[in-house]
């Protein structure tokens, strides 16, 4: 993984703790695809997408509504299911939200854009 990729996934994971999520995995991969950080909060799983872009193409992507691909959200919906599986949480209630990290100029501290339930 990229070095602004992890340094996103870091801010990512300290901004859920500070609402009190729980971070469960991040990174997790397996065949079917990949999902960049698993939390629970509440008896909730919540599985984000986080993606580095710049200011214009953060704008693009909301103007134009292409957030994220049917065929990318479909890879993270069979990957969270796996991942429910594979821990005895088939039933728990689950959500997929994307994160739109923006590292801003003359600045260490990103911009976040969360897309909450996404996979509504």
């Amino acid at each position: 993984m990229s070095n602004i990729k992890n340094r996103a996934g870091d801010f990512v994971q300290m901004f859920l703790m500070k609402h009190q999520f729980n971070i469960v995995q991040r990174d997790y991969e397996r065949y079917c695809g990949q999902i960049d950080l698993i939390s629970e909060k509440g008896g909730d799983l919540h599985f984000f997408e986080i993606q580095c872009v710049s200011q214009e193409t953060l704008k693009d992507h909301f103007e134009s509504g292409r957030v994220i691909s049917p065929k990318r959200m479909s890879e993270i919906e069979k990957t969270a299911q796996l991942f429910m599986r594979e821990i005895g949480t088939a039933n728990y209630p689950w959500h997929i939200h994307l994160v739109f990290v923006v590292f801003l100029k003359n600045s260490n501290i990103p911009k976040l854009k969360i897309t909450w339930d996404a996979n509504l």
